[in-house]
């Protein structure tokens, strides 16, 4: 009896050690975390030229809350435009333009199925800065005529009459000329004949004296 007791007994805990080992094994994938199994860029990878997007790939599905990705360069800089975009278990999140070189962190954090949040961080760096846009040429308006040319390609008549009134005409410096001599003859006869009254009246005093 004692043997048969002993023996059950060691069944029985057989029994329960296998049965908890298989619940274990079927809970644990219920209850374990999603983590990452790749990204783009990876971790320490050197780019030639600045990425696109940030792909974060996970084991499983992630929720869409909680999400959050950035991209730090060593000033603090946030180079991520806009939000995370989540679809099942990937991330992708969306870089703004302008990227120069240097050392950046892309530094995520998701939700898992279970609820419970997980985050890490992926150094890289960038080996070429983007390019800076050329400015496109724009086309300039033509010069419109200037005063001068309009008035020279106009009709030459008017140009010449212009002339013609604006500058001294050869008869008026004739008539000039024609009213300075009659000013100045008609000063000289004008003295002319005041010397004539004075001596005439010289001679009238003396003539009166001499009596």
């Amino acid at each position: 009896m004692p043997t048969t007791t002993r023996r059950g007994r060691a069944i029985a805990a057989a029994s329960a050690l296998l049965i908890f080992l298989a619940v274990g094994a079927g809970a644990s994938p219920a209850f374990a975390h999603e983590s990452l199994v790749s990204s783009s860029p990876a971790e320490g990878e050197q780019l030639a030229a600045p990425p696109e997007q940030i792909t974060l790939v996970f084991s499983d599905s992630v929720l869409t809350m909680g999400a959050e990705v950035v991209i730090n360069d060593t000033s603090g800089r946030n180079w991520v435009e806009g939000a995370a975009a989540i679809n099942g278990s990937t991330v992708i999140a969306t870089v703004a333009e302008g990227m120069p070189a240097g050392d950046y962190e892309v530094i995520w954090k998701v939700v898992s199925g279970d609820g419970h949040p997980i985050s890490a961080l992926i150094p890289f760096s960038v080996l070429a800065g983007s390019p800076t846009p050329t400015p496109t040429p724009t086309a300039s308006a033509a010069p419109g005529p200037t005063a001068s040319a309009t008035a020279a390609d106009g009709d030459p008549d008017i140009t010449s009459t212009e002339a013609e009134t604006t500058g001294v005409q050869p008869w008026q410096f004739g008539l000039i000329i024609a009213s300075v001599i009659v000013i100045g003859g008609g000063l000289c006869i004008a003295i002319l004949l005041l010397m004539r009254r004075r001596r005439a009246r010289d001679r009238s005093t003396n003539e009166t004296s001499n009596e």
